[in-house]
């Protein structure tokens, strides 16, 4: 273990006080590959989440720099649209810092919040993907109260729905 290979097992071959100490060390490696493996999941999934808003953020700066900054109503409604990208990034990092210190304790931000205005959301954000991509976007919904964390909520489904688009 000392070299790097954290995949070592003592073999246990006594129930004395040695014995007891290599099956002691059996579980503290069992439990520091399980915490490895959930560190890699995390910073898998941290990078995704950070790669979807940065996405966005570039495709609107390639349109404003392709053209659009010179129709002056364009090019205001995809500032605004990085603005809200940019928020969204802020969010994440701070969500992300909260887990950190979270270590372990369960405080999930519940609130109640209308689905609808979540759809209405991602769609606008999405809309400069979709139509580089040639994909309609469509949606019917109406107003629907849950409770629940909304910016997970809002990220599931944003991510859905860019797989969507993009795949």
């Amino acid at each position: 273990m000392a070299e790097g290979d954290i995949n070592q097992r003592v073999e246990v071959k006594s129930n004395d006080e040695l014995g007891r100490l290599c099956s002691a060390f059996n579980k503290m490696n069992e439990k520091i590959n399980l915490m490895d493996r959930e560190r890699r999941q995390f910073v898998a999934d941290a990078s995704h989440e950070l790669k979807s808003p940065l996405t966005s953020i570039k495709v609107l700066v390639q349109s404003l720099i392709g053209g659009a900054i010179d129709n002056k109503e364009i090019a205001l409604e995809f500032l605004n649209d990085i603005d809200m990208e940019v928020d969204r990034l802020t969010d994440i990092v701070s969500n992300l810092l909260e887990l950190t210190k979270l270590e372990g304790s369960y405080g999930i931000k519940v609130e109640i919040f209308d689905v609808d205005s979540i759809f209405k959301e991602i769609i606008k954000k999405l809309t400069p993907i979709s139509k580089i991509k040639k994909v309609a976007i469509r949606y019917e919904g109406s107003s629907i109260l849950m409770e629940g964390n909304k910016e997970n909520i809002l990220r599931a489904i944003y991510n859905i729905v860019e797989n969507a688009i993009k795949y």
